[in-house]
């Protein structure tokens, strides 16, 4: 688990959900090295100190734990909840206040580097999930109840789409009843997972609002964010 360090967006436009909805963008590494000004954090590191003295840097720079895009019911205008851990700052470890999770939820499809995100009493609120931990997976959780829907392992986050930064693409489908996960190879958009939500219909909004998350040692950098789905009036 990170040492405790997340942030959340909130796109104010809401999106019908009789209409897919699509979220890209591009994400920064988040297994590389950590830059703090002149000081470039690595494993062989050492600091002088003023004995003479080295001492060795035990630190793991690229512990995060994970990242994604979350739906919320467009009746919620104000972001509020949630926090740093497995739960990727939309849910935090405990239920006892009302900033345990963001206001709101409806869908998250989440990239879940340490398992904690999938694993069915990872967290207080995961009452249905994996039985054990399945780190590096695209997990689907649903409604207030967080609601287990499904993961698969995924070895390698996306091909590289330049330099340092990835690729990240979902897409909610059919009145939300999928959630697709793309990864960018060879210049296109594939398919990697398909999930069901089996929703209901009767609780599926009319429209919803799109966040992004992210949860690690340290910010994140994110860029060319993208919406495609059809605007709410």
């Amino acid at each position: 688990m990170s040492l405790g360090f997340c942030s959340n967006i909130l796109y104010k436009q809401a999106f019908k959900t009789d209409n897919d909805i699509t979220v890209s963008f591009l994400i920064q590494d988040p297994t590389g090295e950590i830059s703090f000004g002149n000081l470039l954090l690595q494993t062989n590191d050492k600091i002088l100190l003023q004995n003479n003295n080295f001492l060795g840097l035990e630190f793991n720079v690229s512990t995060y734990d994970g990242f994604g895009v979350f739906l919320l019911d467009s009746s919620v205008i104000t972001l509020t909840g949630g926090g740093a851990g497995g739960g990727l700052g939309i849910i935090t470890d405990t239920t006892k206040t009302s900033l345990s999770a963001v206001s709101g939820f409806f869908l998250g499809a989440m990239y879940d580097a340490t398992g904690i995100f999938s694993l069915s009493g990872g967290l207080q609120q995961f009452k249905t999930g994996t039985s054990t931990l399945q780190p590096s997976s695209f997990v689907v959780r649903k409604l207030s109840s967080f609601e287990y829907v499904g993961s698969q392992y995924i070895p390698s986050l996306t091909t590289p789409f330049n330099d340092d930064w990835y690729v990240f693409r979902v897409a909610f489908k059919n009145n939300m009843q999928q959630v697709v996960f793309y990864k960018y190879e060879d210049d296109i958009y594939k398919q990697v997972v398909t999930y069901n939500t089996g929703i209901d219909l009767g609780k599926v909004p009319g429209s919803v609002r799109v966040g992004i998350t992210w949860s690690g040692d340290f910010p994140i950098k994110v860029k060319n964010i993208t919406f495609n789905g059809s605007i709410s009036s």
